[in-house]
């Protein structure tokens, strides 16, 4: 059955033709990172930019690391409050 649908269609029997132009790093990451991809706001779930969404991550990282300092002291302050030492 295989056979009779491939002898349908002899140019799926052969490889794809592989790209041969050369890009440079720069228009590789263009391509990559900016060009294809759709990004999405964090904040408002809509489509965004690619420098707005890092913009949001940046913050994000910024506000999550504040959060894990916050909750680092206060664990600090708690363990050192059990033992009975002052922090």
């Amino acid at each position: 059955m295989l056979e009779a649908v491939l002898d349908e269609h002899p140019s799926d029997r052969e490889p794809p033709a592989r790209r041969v132009r050369a890009l440079s790093l720069d228009q590789l990451v263009a391509g990559v990172l900016i060009l294809y991809p759709t990004y999405v706001s964090r904040s408002r779930g809509a489509f965004t930019a690619p420098e707005r969404a890092l913009d949001e991550l940046l913050q994000w990282r910024t506000v999550a690391g504040v959060a894990a300092c916050a909750a680092r002291a206060a664990h600090a302050a708690a363990l050192a409050e059990s033992d009975g030492a002052a922090p």
